[in-house]
């Protein structure tokens, strides 16, 4: 994952880079070396941010079926 990637994730998910920095436990700066690219994105920062990504797709696809549920009947 690139620092734009990351970027792109974390904006994607609602999430700032100072929020992610407290719920890790890590160095604000961490995070921003991370963004910037200075720092590769671990493995697991990727996986993380791909898993809040395919929940969000999940919950929007299951409001679009109860919606078109309740539409037909």
């Amino acid at each position: 994952m690139t620092g734009r990637e990351f970027r792109r994730a974390l904006r994607s998910n609602g999430i700032s880079q100072l929020d992610l920095s407290k719920a890790l436990g890590v160095a604000h700066s961490t995070v921003n070396r991370w963004a910037t690219g200075d720092l590769p994105v671990p493995g697991y920062i990727d996986f993380i941010l791909s898993l809040l990504e395919r929940n969000a797709e999940l919950r929007a696809q299951l409001d679009k079926t109860v919606t078109a549920e309740e539409v037909l009947g």
